[in-house]
């Protein structure tokens, strides 16, 4: 199944260091999977402190998911220890080049 990306999700890719790569692992890896009342699905993946959220609209007909949103939830530890984004694990951040 091909993984496209709404112009939003670019956006929030772009604007919180999330990288495709991630992105993708975490849509086909998922340690968690939540079936939304509007037809969309969460994938959720653990990562060093926290948790990649990608939401997804199913596009059965041509066998694609389209990736609407995407974020990172650090952890309540994280959260407790004040993490800012520098703290981010850096697998969680846009790769350069």
């Amino acid at each position: 199944m091909n993984i496209v990306f709404s112009k939003h999700a670019r956006e929030r890719m772009l604007e919180r260091q999330i990288s495709e790569e991630l992105v993708i692992w975490t849509v086909l890896t998922p340690d968690r999977t939540y079936f939304e009342d509007d037809g969309d699905t969460k994938f959720i993946r653990r990562m060093d402190g926290g948790n990649i959220h990608v939401v997804c609209k199913p596009l059965p007909e041509e066998e694609k998911w389209l990736v609407k949103s995407v974020w990172f939830r650090p952890s309540m530890i994280a959260v407790n220890d004040h993490a800012t984004r520098a703290q981010l694990p850096a697998h969680s951040r846009r790769s350069q080049g």
